[in-house]
């Protein structure tokens, strides 16, 4: 089991009692990425914080892909439960 899933798996049980999930991370593409869609399919509302996660350089800027990421996140939903992506200003945590 990799490390995103993991991490996920125990974000879960620490949050089991929630419905809502907020997420921040590195490695954007991977675990920000996976882990959102896995909440998501498992019925938690997530939130994704824009400015909250961060990748390196690769095949495109940082900057970009974590654009894309938070423009196509913010797309998704299952049932009633969706993917809403906010700065950290206007989160509460």
């Amino acid at each position: 089991m990799g490390w995103c899933a993991l991490s996920l798996f125990i974000l879960i049980y620490i949050v089991r009692s929630k419905e809502n999930i907020t997420v921040v991370g590195v490695r954007t593409e991977y675990c920000v990425d996976t882990t959102c869609r896995r909440a998501l399919s498992l019925g938690y509302q997530v939130t994704l914080i824009a400015d909250g996660h961060t990748t390196i350089d690769d095949i495109l800027p940082a900057k970009q892909i974590i654009e894309h990421h938070n423009i196509n996140l913010s797309k998704l939903s299952a049932a009633d439960c969706k993917i809403a992506v906010v700065s950290s200003s206007e989160h509460v945590f």
